[in-house]
C-alpha cells in the first residue's frame, strides 16, 4: 500500500514538474516600443529564442507583414516598421516552430488622466496620454457609464 502511494506521488510530481515546463515554453512579449512610425526601429522584448521572426498587421489589415529584423537574440529583437507601411495601429507579434506569442499593439491610443472629475453633455474635457493623436486621424472619445 505504502508502494502504491509513494508511486502515485511521484507521478503527480512529474506531471507536475513537466507541465511547468511547457507552459514556460510559451512565446511572449512583455516590453515593447509603444509608438514607432514608418521607417523607425521597435523593440520587442519577451520570452523567445534567437529564432523567432517577427510580424504586423497594420490596422484592420488581415495579411500579416514580416518585419526586418536589425538585431536579435534571445528574448529580444529589434526590427524595423516598413518605410511604405502607413502610420496607423501595429499588431506585433512573434513567431517561432509554428508557436505564436499573444499580439502586443504599438501606437494604440492610452488615456492616463483628466483635467476635471466631473464633466457634462456638451461640456469641455481635456484627456492626457500617449497616442492620442496619430497622423492625420481625427480622435474620437467615447464616454460609457
Amino acid at each position: 500500500m505504502l508502494h502504491r502511494y509513494v508511486s502515485l506521488k511521484l507521478i503527480v510530481c512529474l506531471l507536475l514538474i513537466f507541465s511547468v515546463q511547457s507552459a514556460s515554453a510559451q512565446l511572449a512579449l512583455f516590453n515593447t516600443t509603444a509608438t514607432a512610425l514608418p521607417g523607425q526601429a521597435i523593440s520587442l522584448q519577451g520570452h523567445f529564442p534567437a529564432t523567432a521572426k517577427a510580424f504586423m498587421l497594420v490596422g484592420t489589415a488581415t495579411t500579416p507583414t514580416s518585419l526586418p529584423i536589425l538585431l536579435q537574440s534571445a528574448n529580444h529583437l529589434a526590427a524595423r516598421i516598413p518605410a511604405q507601411t502607413p502610420a496607423d495601429l501595429y499588431q506585433v507579434w512573434v513567431e517561432d516552430q509554428g508557436q505564436r506569442s499573444p499580439p502586443v499593439w504599438i501606437n494604440q491610443a492610452q488615456a492616463h488622466h483628466a483635467d476635471c472629475p466631473v464633466i457634462s453633455p456638451g461640456g469641455p474635457l481635456r484627456i492626457f496620454g500617449r497616442n492620442l493623436r496619430l497622423g492625420s486621424a481625427t480622435p474620437q472619445v467615447r464616454l460609457t457609464a
